[in-house]
C-alpha cells in the first residue's frame, strides 16, 4: 500500500471515528440548509434549524429575509452535503446518522484529502519519505485540522479548496504541469470563497500567484474562477433577491461582527492586539493547540530565500486571516478556526527545515507529540467546556468506541482510544518496525 493511500485511510478513519452527531449553532445552521433543499427543494431553513440544533445553543445562527429564515453561511457546505443527505434519506437513515455521514464525507473526506495534497507537495522539497509521511500526518492530528475535520464546520472545506487551488499553481510553477490545471486552480480558488466569504484573502493572493507562475495566460486560471463566482452570486439572487447580498447582511450577528465596515472589515481598534493574543497565544488559541506552526514560522526565512513568490504567497494569507481574528475574534469555538486555511501552508514550510540537524528533529518531536496529544484531548471534548481543566476532560466522551460504551453505562474515559491506536499500529506495522530498527555502524 503507497503511503499516501496509509496517509489517507489513517486520517479519514480517525475522523470517522471522532465525528459526531452533535451540532453547534454553527453547523446546525449549513445543516438546515441541506435539509431543506433536500426535503422541500428550498433554500429556506424554517422548520428546520430549531429541530436539528442540539440543546442549550443560543442565539441560532440565522439569516432572516421578508419574514423567513435562512443560513447565514456561505453555502458550498451546504451544496456538497445534498447529494450524501439524499442517498441517506434513500435509505431511511435516522437524523443523527445523516448528520455523521454528512459532516464525515464532507469536512473529513477533505481533511484527509488535504493531509495528502502536503504529502504530495513534500516531493519538491525531500527525497526523505519519513519526513513527508511524518509532516503529514503531524497536520492531520497534530493541529486544530484534526478538531475541524470532525464538524460540519467550513474552515476545513475551505483549507482543502485553498490549498488545493495552490498546490495546483505550485506544481505548474515547478514541476510543469499542464496549464489546463489552471482552470481546475480557477475552479478550486472560488469554491474557497464559496465555502467562506473570508477566504476572498486566499483568492487574491492565489490570483497574484497566478499572474507570476503564467503571467498573461491567467485568464485561464480567472474565466473558471468567475464562473464559479457567478453560481454564488446566483444563488444570493434566488434567497435574498440580489446578487451581492451575502447572508451576513440579514445575520442576527449582523450588529456583532458585520455591521462596521465592509462586513466589519475596518481599520484596526484599541481591541485589536488583545483579540490577537487570545486568539495566538491563550490556552487552547492557535499556538497552543498548533505547536508546530512555531517549528514552521522559524523555517520562514530559509523557505523564503529559495521560494519568494511563495513566501509571499504565505505572507499574504497569513496577514490577511490574522488581520481577522484581529478585527472579528471569533475565539468562541476550539481555538482559532479560522486560521485552519492557513495551517496547511504553515506545514509546508517545514519541509524546508534540516532534519538531519539533531536539534531540529527533537524539536520536530516534541512539538508533535505535544500536538497529539493536546488535539487528541481537544477532539475528544471538542462540545465540552474548553476551559475545564484536562482532568476534568477525562469525564466524557466524543469518539464511537466511547459513546456506544456510554449508551451502556460504562465510562473508560481516554481508554476509549485504544482502538484507533491498534489501528494506527497495523497500518503502519511496517514503518514503525522499520524507523525502530538500530542503524547498524
Amino acid at each position: 500500500m503507497k503511503s499516501r493511500t496509509k496517509i489517507f485511510l489513517t486520517l479519514f478513519l480517525t475522523y470517522a471515528f471522532f465525528t459526531n452527531t452533535y451540532l453547534t449553532t454553527n453547523d446546525a445552521s449549513r445543516f438546515s440548509l441541506t435539509a431543506a433543499i433536500v426535503e422541500e427543494h428550498s433554500f429556506k431553513i424554517d422548520g428546520f434549524l430549531e429541530n436539528v440544533i442540539s440543546e442549550q445553543w443560543l442565539p441560532l445562527d440565522k439569516a432572516k429575509f421578508r419574514g423567513d429564515t435562512y443560513s447565514d453561511k456561505a453555502p458550498l457546505g451546504s451544496f456538497l452535503g445534498v447529494p450524501i443527505y439524499f442517498i441517506l434519506k434513500y435509505f431511511n437513515s435516522d437524523l443523527e446518522w445523516t448528520i455523521y455521514f454528512v459532516s464525515l464525507l464532507t469536512t473529513g473526506l477533505l481533511t484527509a484529502l488535504t493531509a495528502v495534497l502536503i504529502y504530495e507537495t513534500g516531493r519538491h522539497f525531500t527525497v526523505d519519505e519519513e519526513v513527508r509521511i511524518r509532516v503529514a500526518l503531524a497536520f492531520g492530528l497534530g493541529s486544530i485540522a484534526l478538531v475541524y475535520g470532525t464538524a460540519f464546520f467550513s474552515h476545513a472545506i475551505t483549507s482543502f479548496f485553498g490549498f488545493a487551488s495552490f498546490f495546483l499553481l505550485f506544481q505548474i510553477r515547478h514541476r510543469k504541469l499542464s496549464l489546463g490545471y489552471l482552470m481546475a486552480a480557477g475552479v478550486f480558488a472560488a469554491l474557497a470563497i464559496s465555502s467562506d466569504y473570508y477566504a476572498g484573502i486566499l483568492a487574491i493572493a492565489l490570483v497574484g500567484y497566478s499572474v507570476v507562475t503564467v503571467g498573461k495566460k491567467t485568464y485561464l486560471f480567472l474565466i473558471p474562477f468567475f464562473a464559479v463566482i457567478i453560481l454564488l452570486m446566483t444563488y444570493h439572487w434566488a434567497a435574498f433577491e440580489s446578487p451581492l447580498a451575502v447572508p451576513y447582511l440579514y445575520s442576527n450577528l449582523f450588529d456583532n461582527y458585520h455591521s462596521t465596515g465592509f462586513y466589519g472589515m475596518r481599520i484596526p481598534d484599541s481591541e485589536f492586539i488583545s483579540r490577537l493574543k487570545s486568539n495566538l497565544f491563550s490556552r487552547w488559541g492557535f499556538f497552543f493547540t498548533t505547536p508546530l506552526a512555531a517549528l514552521a514560522l522559524i523555517a520562514f526565512p530559509k523557505f523564503k530565500k529559495r521560494f519568494k513568490e511563495e513566501a509571499a504567497v504565505f505572507l499574504a494569507v497569513a496577514v490577511g486571516l490574522i488581520y481577522v481574528i484581529g478585527v472579528l475574534g471569533f475565539f468562541d469555538a476550539y481555538s482559532t478556526r479560522h486560521l485552519v486555511p492557513l495551517v496547511p501552508f504553515l506545514f509546508m514550510l517545514l519541509y524546508t527545515l534540516d532534519f538531519k540537524d539533531s536539534r531540529i528533529k527533537t524539536s520536530f518531536y516534541i512539538l508533535t507529540a505535544l500536538s497529539l496529544i493536546i488535539n487528541f484531548v481537544g477532539v475528544d471534548r471538542f462540545i465540552l467546556d474548553i476551559d475545564d481543566s484536562l482532568i476534568g476532560a477525562t469525564y466524557g466522551t466524543h469518539n464511537l468506541a466511547g459513546q456506544f460504551l456510554m449508551d451502556q453505562g460504562i465510562n473508560v474515559h481516554f481508554l476509549s482510544l485504544l482502538p484507533l491506536f491498534v489501528f494506527y499500529g497495523f497500518i503502519w506495522r511496517h514503518e514503525i518496525l522499520h524507523w525502530a530498527k538500530p542503524v547498524s555502524s
